[in-house]
């Protein structure tokens, strides 16, 4: 096996949803990564209101971080947290 995805389609309610893709690449060196891929948005179109379109990236932000914090484990987002040794 050389690379193995799933695609889910998920309604995330008052017309936001996420394709959400993850799933085994092939990365450098024979290595095998894993790809978390959230795509957000919103369904329909409406006017232009600045502060309606604030309003709909912060639901997206705050919905994507759920998402991402809903798929990796506590160990994991310690781990990410640390700091790089330079």
């Amino acid at each position: 096996m050389t690379a193995a995805r799933e695609q889910l389609l998920l309604d995330l309610g008052e017309g936001f949803t996420c394709t959400f893709t993850h799933g085994f690449l092939p990365g450098e060196g024979g290595r095998v990564d894993y790809l978390l891929d959230y795509d957000l948005s919103r369904e329909g179109g409406r006017p232009f209101v600045p502060d309606g379109v604030r309003e709909a990236l912060e639901t997206l932000h705050l919905d994507a971080l759920k998402l991402f914090h809903a798929s990796v484990t506590p160990a994991l987002l310690d781990l990410l947290s640390e700091p790089v040794a330079a």
